[in-house]
């Protein structure tokens, strides 16, 4: 069958019309976390930690100290923590959220809760209390979502279809270098623009526009 037929049949380009909402769903993804990863660590030493802005956060204290076990140590070297693992939790959760996928609920339920717990992440980092809760959001969510939705994109090719199934990986290989690429220079570019909390309201409206 060739691919203008194919395309005929309602698979633009010779693949299925769900390899691109999950190319697109990742490509989100991947804007969120690289978006987070410009903006974490700064937001925190230049915002988040100022004493003013630091007792407002529910539950800021309690993780610092935890941190702080061997002693006090400086608002950047926190941050920098938090990050480190704020990212090294990004890529452990998958295994949550396979193992959620294979046992309860299934890819696709679990591929959407992924992307609603994103879109609240987002959501609540526009607020000082919840910061923290916020990175619990965006941690989970993002495991959710990471390892299910490309086991989603083999299950649509038929196994016989291996070269059809290589070039449909290529194309959501694409995506995820778009929003590799794209998270940090728009989100960077909007918090110079309008702000620290601009720049997270920048990745929320992604998220949660696709989502909804």
């Amino acid at each position: 069958m060739g691919t203008g037929q194919q395309t005929a049949d309602g698979q633009p380009f010779g693949h299925p019309k769900g390899l691109y909402y999950l190319s697109f769903t990742e490509m989100w993804e991947r804007f969120s976390f690289y978006g987070m990863s410009a903006l974490l660590t700064l937001y925190m030493v230049k915002e988040l930690l100022l004493p003013e802005n630091a007792s407002q956060v529910i539950g800021l204290a309690a993780l610092r100290n935890m941190f702080e076990f061997r002693g006090p140590m400086s608002d950047i070297a926190f941050s920098a923590i938090v990050y480190g693992w704020y990212a090294g939790l990004v890529y452990f959760t998958p295994i949550v959220g396979g193992w959620v996928a294979d046992r309860i609920l299934g890819a696709k339920r679990t591929v959407m809760i992924g992307l609603l717990l994103m879109s609240a992440g987002h959501l609540a980092m526009s607020f000082y209390a919840s910061f923290v809760f916020a990175l619990l959001l965006l941690i989970l969510g993002s495991g959710f979502l990471k390892g299910n939705i490309s086991a989603q994109v083999g299950a649509l090719y038929p196994p016989s279809d291996e070269s059809r199934r290589s070039r449909g990986f290529t194309i959501f290989s694409t995506g995820i270098c778009i929003g590799a690429a794209g998270g940090p220079l728009v989100t960077g570019l909007v918090a110079v623009l309008y702000g620290w909390r601009g720049g997270s309201a920048k990745l929320h409206s992604g998220i949660g526009g696709f989502s909804v």
